[in-house]
């Protein structure tokens, strides 16, 4: 009787290790497909998380400290340096500044073929401590850019978006819906002390180690791990200018992943004021002016602040926000990410100034480019509130704003 023997196999075929190498190969490449989203996602929750902190941080900061009170808050003009005129790093250069509290704004219109004078209590103005510095860039009087660094942001009220900033004389926006003016926002800085010096010296402004230690996130310090773990970490030291007053050697450095600018915008209610406390992720610390005229490329074309017209609006009726399109020079950066923060500017039907913050909640596909008439287009879903189209609108970009927090506040206790 012959009996048949079930063969036991000892080995593994070669279909299957090809079939286990295949299965293990798509895993790794799905893992590795994802983790860039993953990070991003993470880095979006730390970035949201850390703003939120340090928007209501800043802003009691902000209405504890009375910077405007206390006369330490200033309109300074840099452009205005003298003896010798703009080098912004010469110790005997002074600059003239206004005192933002000094008098109401008063300018006047043409409404209803009526000539009438309105009057603010104080005009918008942005609180930026690490701009408006003793050592920092600016803009050179007489400049014939479209750029201006008194102002949030660095662009000239009648300088036109869809236009190349870097060229010099090119035509400028008329006036349209409101004072030109009241487009921008003027930048504002922080002095040392209380000083009411006219002309100002330079040695009242801050440092950059000082604008620095205000205008960053305080617990992120700067330092160095050496390669034997065995040692401790060290913090570097560094001193940011020669002017007098400047910090010594040995003074702890943020790394400035996040710092902040505040932008107040008075009411219709008279008194009182919005203010925002923007957190922003990596801001380049100076005004990055162009190297050329016009610029190369657009990354050389003073990237941090951008501007951009905005047209052909949809929805921003019951609070939901809406869909617009912008428009801007094509010699400028067209970047853009959704989660993003952006300004909108423009006029209320009375001519009231209006300065608002909204998210970008999703971006419609890439920016369109129109070679003949030199510019880019870009749809944006913003969420935030309702907004008066009826005069002209425009964008203000800042790479990075991770968060804004708004406070209602008093005039006077700031």
């Amino acid at each position: 009787m012959h009996k048949s023997k079930d063969k036991a196999f000892r080995g593994v075929s070669l279909v299957e290790v090809i079939f286990s190498i295949g299965v293990i190969v798509i895993g790794i490449l799905g893992v590795m497909s994802i983790l860039p989203l993953a990070g991003r996602r993470a880095q979006d929750s730390v970035s949201m998380s850390v703003g939120a902190a340090m928007g209501d941080s800043i802003g009691s900061e902000i209405l504890s400290k009375r910077w405007k009170q206390s006369g330490q808050m200033r309109i300074l003009t840099p452009a205005n340096l003298t003896t010798p005129a703009n080098n912004p790093l010469n110790n005997a250069g002074v600059l003239t500044y206004d005192d933002v509290a000094a008098a109401p704004f008063t300018y006047t219109t043409t409404r209803f073929s009526l000539s009438t004078t309105s009057t603010l209590p104080i005009r918008p103005f942005c609180i930026d401590p690490m701009l408006i510095r003793a050592d920092a860039t600016v803009t050179a009087l007489g400049d014939q850019s479209g750029f201006n660094t008194i102002y949030f942001p660095y662009y000239k009220p009648t300088h036109n978006p869809v236009i190349d900033p870097s060229i010099t004389g090119a035509p400028q926006l008329a006036e349209v819906g409101g004072p030109a003016p009241l487009r921008r926002m003027i930048r504002v800085g922080l002095l040392r002390g209380p000083s009411t010096n006219s002309p100002l010296p330079k040695g009242n402004l801050l440092s950059a180690s000082e604008a620095f230690l205000v205008g960053e996130r305080g617990d992120d310090i700067r330092f160095t791990r050496p390669d034997d773990r065995t040692l401790p970490a060290v913090i570097s030291g560094d001193r940011a200018t020669d002017l007098p007053g400047s910090t010594a050697f040995g003074t702890r450095f943020g790394r400035g992943d996040y710092s902040w600018i505040a932008t107040v915008v008075p009411e219709q209610t008279r008194g009182y004021a919005t203010m925002s406390v923007v957190v922003i992720r990596n801001r380049l610390r100076d005004f990055d002016i162009p190297t050329t005229f016009p610029a190369t490329i657009p990354e050389r074309n003073a990237a941090a602040e951008r501007l951009a017209l905005v047209s052909l609006p949809i929805g921003f009726v019951g609070g939901a926000g809406g869909m617009v399109t912008i428009t801007s020079s094509l010699n400028t950066v067209s970047r853009m990410l959704a989660g993003q923060w952006v300004m909108l500017s423009g006029f209320t039907g009375n001519q009231i100034p209006v300065h608002r913050w909204y998210r970008i909640a999703a971006i419609g596909g890439d920016a369109v480019i129109d070679e003949t008439a030199g510019t880019w287009s870009r749809e944006l879903h913003l969420d935030g509130a309702d907004w008066d189209f009826s005069s002209p609108t425009f964008m203000t970009i800042v790479d990075g704003v991770v968060s804004v927090t708004n406070h209602f506040v008093r005039l006077d206790s700031l």
